[in-house]
C-alpha cells in the first residue's frame, strides 16, 4: 500500500479557479500536464479523482499527483507525505471508501479575493490578477454546493482535527470565515493563512478562544524584495503587524515561497525578522517556472546556498530541507524560452504592477540570466 496522511484524511478544496476538491496543498497541480488528472466531480469526500487516488494507493502504486513528494524523499527532504504518516492519527492508511470520519484536516479557500498581486500568482488567487486580466467575473467564490456539503457534512466530521483558511487573503472576507469557525469545536487546531497586511481586533479576539491557532504567513521577504515579489504589499504594515501578531501570544509560522528574487535575502531576513515568528518553512517555486532559482547565474547562486548553510537551524527552520532540493532539483541551465520569459515577465510586472526588478532589487539584477 502507498501511504499518505493527506489521501488517507485530507480534503482541499482551496487550490484551484474551479474549487474542484485534492486531498492537499501540495499535490503537482500546478504542472499543466496534469490539468486533466484534477476533474473531481461534485462529490465532497468520493469524487472521481480522489477515489481513483485512493485505490490507486491501495494497490501499491504511487499517484502522479503525489510524485512530487516522492521523488524528493529519495533526496533526502522531509516531505509533507511522511511527515502526514508520523503525524496523522491515519497513520497514512489509505481506505478505497471515504466516510464523514475520515477526515481530519480540512483546507478551505472561500474566495480569491486578495489585495496583492504576488508574481507568482493568478487569478485563482487573486481577484486583482484577475481583474488585470480582465476577467469577467474576477471574484471567484467557493462553490455552493462544495459549502453546503460541508456544512452539512461537519457534524459528522468527528475526527476532524484541524482547519486551515486560506485565500486571497481571509481576513478580507471575515464574516463568512467566522461564521465557519464558530461551528467548530474548540479542540480543532486552527491555522489561517494570511500575507500579514491586516490586523483585525475581532478576528483576533475570535481566533484565541480555540485551544490551538497558528498563523501561517507569507512573508517572502522584507522591504523592496518583498514589494516587488508581492506587488501592493507595505513591508512596514506588514512588520507592525507581525509584531501585534507575535505579542498577543500566537505561534506565528513564516512559509517562504523562494525566487530567483528573494533567495539571496534569506540570511538577512533570518537575522533581521527571525524572531518575529515561531518557526521559518522554504518552499522553491516550480511553478511558474521563469521564477525558479536557476535564473540566477550559476556561481551566484553556488555563493547564495552555502551562505544558506551557515544559517540552518533544525530548532527554527526547515533551511536544511530547501538546501538539498536546491541543490538537487535546481542547479540546471533554464532553456534559452524560459530565460526569455523571465525578462518578458519582468517588463510586464513593470508595466502593469509598478514594480521594476533593476530598482527594487538592484543588488541581483546583474546575476540574471540573460
Amino acid at each position: 500500500m502507498f501511504k499518505c496522511g493527506w489521501l488517507a484524511g485530507g480534503i482541499n478544496i482551496s487550490e484551484n479557479p474551479d474549487r474542484q476538491v485534492m486531498p492537499c496543498c501540495h499535490v503537482d497541480k500546478l504542472n499543466h500536464t496534469n490539468k486533466h488528472l484534477i476533474k473531481n466531480g461534485k462529490d465532497l469526500l468520493n469524487g472521481n479523482l480522489l477515489s481513483k487516488m485512493r485505490e490507486q494507493a491501495v494497490n501499491g502504486e504511487t499517484p502522479e499527483l503525489c510524485k512530487n513528494c516522492v521523488s524528493k524523499e529519495s533526496m533526502g527532504i522531509d516531505t509533507p507525505r511522511l511527515r502526514s504518516i508520523r503525524e496523522f492519527n491515519n497513520k497514512g492508511i489509505v481506505k478505497k471508501h471515504f466516510d464523514p470520519c475520515d477526515v481530519e484536516v480540512l483546507y478551505l479557500k472561500f474566495s480569491n479575493l486578495c489585495n496583492f498581486k504576488c508574481v507568482m500568482c493568478g487569478s485563482g488567487s487573486s481577484h486583482l490578477i484577475a481583474k488585470e486580466q480582465n476577467f469577467d467575473n474576477p471574484l471567484i467564490e467557493i462553490n455552493d454546493y462544495y459549502q453546503n456539503q460541508i456544512l452539512d457534512l461537519l457534524p459528522k466530521m468527528t475526527n476532524l482535527r484541524r482547519v486551515q483558511i486560506t485565500g486571497g487573503e481571509p481576513l478580507l472576507n471575515k464574516k463568512k470565515n467566522l461564521d465557519f469557525l464558530n461551528r467548530l469545536s474548540k479542540d480543532v487546531w486552527i491555522q489561517y493563512r494570511t500575507n500579514g497586511s491586516v490586523y483585525d481586533n475581532e478576528v483576533t479576539d475570535f481566533l484565541k478562544t480555540f485551544n490551538k491557532v497558528h498563523l501561517l504567513t507569507s512573508v517572502d521577504g522584507y522591504k523592496d524584495v518583498l514589494h516587488y515579489q508581492r506587488p501592493k504589499s507595505d513591508w512596514s504594515v506588514i512588520k507592525e503587524n507581525l509584531i501585534k501578531y507575535r505579542d498577543a501570544g500566537f505561534e506565528v509560522i513564516n512559509t517562504k515561497t523562494v525566487t530567483a528574487f528573494n533567495i539571496h535575502q534569506i540570511p538577512d531576513f533570518i537575522d533581521d525578522c527571525g524572531d518575529l515568528f515561531s518557526y521559518l518553512v522554504y518552499t522553491p517555486i516550480r511553478f511558474p517556472e521563469e521564477y525558479r532559482v536557476n535564473h540566477i547565474e550559476h556561481t551566484k547562486l553556488v555563493e547564495i546556498v552555502n551562505q544558506l548553510k551557515q544559517k540552518v537551524d533544525d530548532s527554527k527552520n526547515d533551511l536544511q530541507n530547501l538546501i538539498t532540493d536546491i541543490e538537487q532539483t535546481y542547479m540546471y541551465q533554464p532553456t534559452e524560452k524560459m530565460i526569455s520569459k523571465f525578462w518578458k515577465q519582468a517588463e510586464y510586472m513593470k508595466q502593469h504592477r509598478n514594480v521594476d526588478l533593476q530598482h527594487l532589487i538592484p543588488e541581483m539584477y546583474s546575476y540574471y540570466k540573460r
